[in-house]
């Protein structure tokens, strides 16, 4: 792979401190770029860039960050415009999932985390990502749960079944429609699907809406965006069920992130370098997961 990045390369990796986004935080400084490693608990992401440090990995820095929290994406912002002037990379790592019984607050919380606190970061930064010959990248971390054929509504996967026709007026709706029907109970929020799955759902869709935003920007001020399943990654949030090693799960976003400008796609779902169906064929078993405890990244 041609090396187009610098120390002077600045990628951002939200819920940094462990897990998933902690390995994409090691690769991308291991490359040499200077890496902004972020988290919630301020103790917590110190504490994992000092190992970072004592490792040598001197390019890894810590900021706070609640993407809930508009005023905590708004500091951490000016942050980044006073400190670099601007970013080239944001990994949109940071989400929480639900695994236990039904809860409104809890269904409720997810989705707000995941796709509006996601989107409202991706918003702020999209003014300080830096013009380059190489391009700008943004990367979510998605999952496989978040293919349409997980969400019940037939009406919304019709609305979101393609780039062209998806609009923001039906993200809005079904975010909107999904938050009234988990204020009613489990049955009505049941019928749209469960909440993670709404939440990467939504995800997904605001990326094929975005890329195609970004689509027609100049030379020197292109913007690559896509989504990634990483895959059953052994960490927390799967609650160390098994599976692929973070390595290999973080493999795909951080290839994504370095890949030469000519090589780079946009708009969309990849898993294991390879692109996958936004739509999909087998639902994902909810049931399966139900009794297991509720894990957060």
């Amino acid at each position: 792979m041609a090396m187009w990045w610098s120390e002077e390369t600045v990628a951002v990796v939200t819920g940094g401190n462990r897990g998933q986004g902690l390995e994409t935080v090691r690769q991308l400084a291991t490359k040499g770029l200077t890496v902004v490693l972020t988290a919630r608990d301020a103790k917590l992401g110190r504490a994992a860039v000092d190992i970072f440090h004592e490792q040598g990995l001197t390019n890894v820095v810590f900021h706070a960050l609640d993407i809930a929290s508009p005023e905590s994406v708004k500091v951490f912002a000016n942050w980044i415009k006073s400190t670099y002037g601007g970013i080239d990379i944001l990994v949109n790592n940071a989400a929480i999932t639900d695994l236990g019984p039904f809860e409104g607050k809890t269904a409720i919380n997810v989705v707000e985390v995941n796709y509006i606190g996601t989107k409202n970061l991706t918003e702020t930064m999209l003014p300080l990502l830096k013009p380059s010959d190489a391009g700008a990248r943004i990367i979510f971390i998605s999952s496989l749960v978040a293919q349409l054929i997980n969400l019940r509504k037939p009406d919304y996967k019709e609305l979101l079944s393609g780039p062209e026709k998806i609009t923001q007026s039906a993200l809005d709706k079904l975010y909107q429609d999904y938050i009234a029907a988990a204020e009613v109970g489990e049955e009505e929020a049941e019928k749209f699907g469960f909440s993670y799955c709404i939440s990467k759902i939504l995800v997904n869709a605001y990326t094929r809406l975005l890329a195609k935003r970004v689509a027609d920007r100049p030379e020197g001020h292109k913007i690559f965006v896509n989504c990634v399943h990483p895959g059953r990654v052994d960490t927390d949030m799967c609650t160390k069920l098994g599976g692929i090693r973070v390595e290999d799960g973080a493999d795909t976003g951080v290839w994504l992130a370095l890949l030469p400008k000519d090589a780079s796609p946009s708009g969309l779902f990849l898993y294991q370098r390879k692109p996958v169906s936004y739509d999909g064929d087998v639902a994902w078993n909810v049931d399966a997961y139900r009794a297991l405890p509720n894990k957060t990244v």
